[in-house]
């Protein structure tokens, strides 16, 4: 069980933007923080274009600098608030449950990586698992990351409780 020829085979998902279609949401947050510093609003396809990691150069390539520790703080207060109020209406990516649940039908083992805390991120897919709905498009996995880490595509899509710029 949970073996593939000799070895062992385990898959590790990604939750935002790859299992929860929660692009939509994202960038609306974002926009809203961004709005808090001045920066112009941008379109899902920009986001996914000038996205990178670490989250502060992100920022740099929008505003040309790093933010000062005062926008910082007000952007991510924005950008919670407002992913906050949308992230319920947000369900899982189309397919992902049934790659979920091919995947278990095998007798592998699979586990979600999220930078959520565990306690705010288990009421949240054992909620999306169970409500099918969707708040994005679902053309591509992409979407926020909970900060510090890769989706399928290399980017990551959010922020939340990144280090602080060192200045």
């Amino acid at each position: 069980m949970g073996k593939h020829g000799k070895y062992r085979t385990h898959l590790v998902w990604d939750w935002n933007g790859t299992l929860l279609d929660d692009n939509t949401a994202v960038v609306g947050a974002t926009n809203a923080a961004f709005m808090e510093v001045g920066v112009a609003p941008i379109s899902l396809e920009q986001y996914r274009e000038m996205y990178c990691i670490p989250i502060p150069r992100f920022y740099e390539r929008l505003m040309g600098r790093l933010p000062t520790e005062a926008e910082w703080d007000r952007m991510d207060v924005v950008f919670h608030r407002h992913y906050t109020e949308q992230r319920d209406a947000c369900g899982l990516t189309e397919g992902a449950a049934e790659l979920l649940a091919q995947w278990q039908q095998t007798g592998r083992s699979q586990s979600l990586l999220s930078m959520y805390g565990h306690e705010e991120l288990v009421p949240v897919v054992r909620g999306t698992a169970s409500s099918g709905t969707s708040c994005g498009s679902t053309a591509a996995p992409a979407g926020p990351a909970a900060a510090r880490r890769s989706t399928w595509n290399g980017t990551s899509r959010r922020w939340t409780g990144y280090p602080r710029p060192t200045r």
